[in-house]
């Protein structure tokens, strides 16, 4: 009996398998840097959701789907306490931001009772869908999910097109993955309410990509198959095959990353703003005030210019030929910030940090805005017979907006 063939193929499994062992180990050592007390709470969210545990940069990421719908919960470390993100897609046409009246940073938008008394003493709940909001927080059994999330001072909670999400500063370390759960239950229960309102089977939710080290983990399998050639044959390959994969699924955007292709909700049905999109007024200002080219993707640095770069979407969706639907989006890092659904934009442009000292505000009693955390974004829209700007920025990572009195005055780039 020739034993080579059995030898041969044994030490390459022994060889696969360390090497896999080893990839495990460094990688669980890479994933839980600086949350190592996390581990047992993050393999119990994991399973919750069924999901896989990654690292992006110096947050720890849970991805997966709760119960039916793509849910991400983050954990970042700010000041030596726990910052907890849990973002869920939705089919959801809300704007509402509900945060802690201690809260410096306020937000934008116009404010709103709900009919929990003791609920609106504590929090302020803001819209820029104000009939949408009211019909949405009249229900009873919103408002008993909401007071689930909305437990302390520290909690900011938004719902926009697509998406629901929750933040929490300086979140327990004890029992969070309880704690956790608990919000993703409420979290849920609201998407499905969410999910029956008029307008909202328009909202597409789209299913995040394969994280990439479970293709790779397929790959392993097969070369120890395959044996030693076609191992380092495989391993050579697989990273252009994927590359190869992702670009043909982007032809038709080929202008955003894959993290933010990720994160930006339902973009099927939507492409990026041209020039001609815009209108021909508004484009003939931006072409004096703006020397690139101008289309629907802008970087600029929404946090700071020592802070991370950011981009602004300008989406359209041909569903009207008479009234173009917009989506404008704002991503720091690659994370939304900001992601609504519009119409009768006119054109977008970013404004300078610099700018916004020199802006004379529309309301001088509210004109006194936060000030900018970086660069703002200026949407300018028709409102009946107007035509207004908004500049949407971040304060304190907050988004805010403000009205200038004349867009036509403030520099933008």
């Amino acid at each position: 009996m020739n034993l080579e063939p059995i030898l041969i193929t044994l030490t390459i499994t022994t060889i696969v398998t360390s090497v896999g062992i080893l990839i495990t180990t460094f990688r669980n050592r890479r994933i839980y840097s600086g949350f190592i007390d996390l581990k047992p709470s993050a393999h119990s969210i994991a399973s919750k959701l069924n999901g896989d545990i990654l690292r992006e940069n110096a947050e720890l990421v849970i991805e997966g789907k709760y119960p039916g719908l793509p849910t991400t919960v983050r954990f970042s470390n700010l000041k030596d306490k726990l910052q907890l993100n849990i973002r869920m897609l939705a089919q959801c046409t809300i704007a509402l931001v509900i945060a802690s009246r201690s809260n410096k940073n306020g937000s934008g938008g116009e404010l709103v009772q709900t009919m929990d008394k003791s609920f609106d003493e504590l929090f302020l709940t803001r819209t820029a869908t104000p009939m949408e909001a009211m019909l949405f927080l009249s229900d009873a059994e919103v408002m008993r999910h909401l007071r689930k999330l909305c437990i302390s001072s520290r909690i900011f909670f938004r719902m926009n097109a697509g998406s629901l999400v929750f933040n929490e500063t300086a979140a327990p370390l004890s029992d969070i993955a309880k704690h956790i759960e608990e919000h993703l239950d409420a979290m849920a229960a609201l998407a499905s309410i969410t999910a029956e309102m008029p307008g909202a089977y328009k909202i597409k939710i789209a299913v995040p990509a394969q994280p990439k080290y479970i293709l790779t983990r397929l790959a392993i399998a097969m070369l120890i198959i395959a044996g030693a050639i076609e191992i380092t044959s495989a391993v050579r390959s697989h990273p252009a095959q994927i590359v190869i994969a992702e670009a043909a699924s982007n032809q038709s955007m080929p202008a955003i990353s894959e993290m933010e292709s990720r994160h930006l909700s339902a973009l099927k049905g939507w492409r990026l703003a041209r020039a001609d999109d815009f209108d021909s007024g508004n484009l003939a200002w931006l072409r004096r005030e703006h020397s690139g080219e101008i289309n629907g993707r802008i970087l600029a640095k929404f946090s700071g210019p020592a802070q991370p770069s950011g981009t602004a979407y300008a989406f359209i969706r041909d569903t009207d030929p008479l009234k173009k639907e917009w989506r404008i989006s704002m991503t720091v890092n690659s994370i939304p910030v900001l992601d609504g659904i519009m119409t009768d934009v006119l054109a977008v442009a970013i404004v300078p940090q610099e700018s916004f000292s020199g802006i004379e505000w529309q309301d001088t009693k509210s004109g006194i805005v936060h000030p900018p955390d970086g660069d703002g974004l200026l949407v300018v829209r028709q409102t009946g017979a107007t035509q207004t700007g908004t500049i949407y920025y971040l304060s304190g990572g907050k988004v805010q907006a403000a009205t200038p009195s004349s867009y036509l005055n403030v520099r933008v780039q």
